[in-house]
Formats: structure tokens, C-alpha cells, sequence
């Protein structure tokens, strides 16, 4: 079976984090991560992009991160042109109130970082399996360069028209 290939981005703040993720994406055929140093970077990435369809297929983020964490990060997509971007916060903290917070701010996922290179691999051959050959993400289906998604409902995740 041909497998499309699949774009995702990963914020972390840290360096150590972003080398295993790196070199744990290099064993996931057929996808490609853009990395970004911290949640401003991510989003100042994202503002300056002219074609929706050039938007990561999904964006795993941190949440531990200086000037603009995880919530932040999905907050800000949740009120952008890019809306329906499926974000998975991957983070080291298991804290009831911060996985909460993050479901509350948009998030699609909430998931605990593996300790084991082999892990973090496991987890991302299963997402990019899961997102790239069953689910639908918004950038597979995106066809002009307006929006990401269809304009948002009135009162859809807390925001108002």
C-alpha cells in the first residue's frame, strides 16, 4: 500500500526533547516534522504561511513552555484561521488540573511523554497510522487558500461571534 506522506509539527522549549523526537520521527516512514524551539515560534510559523494547506497535518506541543505554553499554543489556533488543526499536548507532567486545562483550552489529546526512546516511537507510528491512514485531518481535504477549516458556528469553543 502507498502511503501518503504526512506533515506534523512539534513545539517544545526543550532541546533534548526535540533531538528524541526528531530522531523518532526518522522511523516513521513517510513524515516529515517541522520543529519549533517554543510556543511564539510555532505561532509566528503559522501566521506567516500564505496557504492553509501548507499547515502541519497535526501539531504535538509541550505544555511546560516560557512566554507561551501548550494552552496557549492551542488557544491561539482555536481563534485562528487554522481552527480545526488537531493538536495533541504531549507533556511530562500527569497533574489533573493541567490535562483539564488543556482539554479545556482545544486540545484533541492529552498525552504523558514517554521515557523510552522506543516508546516515543511506538506513540508516534500509532498517531501518524492513526491520523495519516484513517482519520481525516483538515489540511487532507483543504482545497483553497482561505481558511483551514469552515468558518466556525457562533459560540463554538467559547468564542463569540
Amino acid at each position: 500500500m502507498l502511503r501518503k506522506h504526512f506533515n506534523l509539527a512539534y513545539v517544545d522549549d526543550d532541546e533534548n526533547d526535540l533531538f528524541f523526537f526528531k530522531r523518532a520521527v526518522s522511523r516513521v516512514p513517510n513524515v516529515t516534522v517541522t520543529t519549533f524551539g517554543g510556543g511564539a515560534a510555532a505561532v509566528r510559523h503559522l501566521e506567516a504561511l500564505t496557504d492553509a494547506g501548507d499547515a502541519p497535518h497535526i501539531l504535538i506541543s509541550d505544555l511546560k513552555m516560557p512566554c507561551l505554553d501548550g494552552c496557549g499554543v492551542v488557544r491561539w489556533i482555536r481563534q485562528s484561521k487554522f481552527h480545526c488543526l488537531p493538536v495533541i499536548i504531549l507533556s511530562s507532567t500527569s497533574l489533573r488540573d493541567d490535562i483539564l486545562a488543556c482539554y479545556r483550552a482545544g486540545a484533541n489529546a492529552f498525552v504523558t511523554k514517554p521515557m523510552a526512546s522506543e516508546d516515543l516511537t511506538a506513540l508516534l507510528e500509532i498517531t501518524v497510522r492513526f491520523w495519516r491512514d484513517f482519520g481525516i485531518t483538515p489540511v487532507a481535504v483543504k482545497t483553497s487558500s482561505a481558511s483551514l477549516c469552515l468558518p466556525e458556528r457562533p459560540g463554538m469553543h467559547g468564542l463569540s461571534p
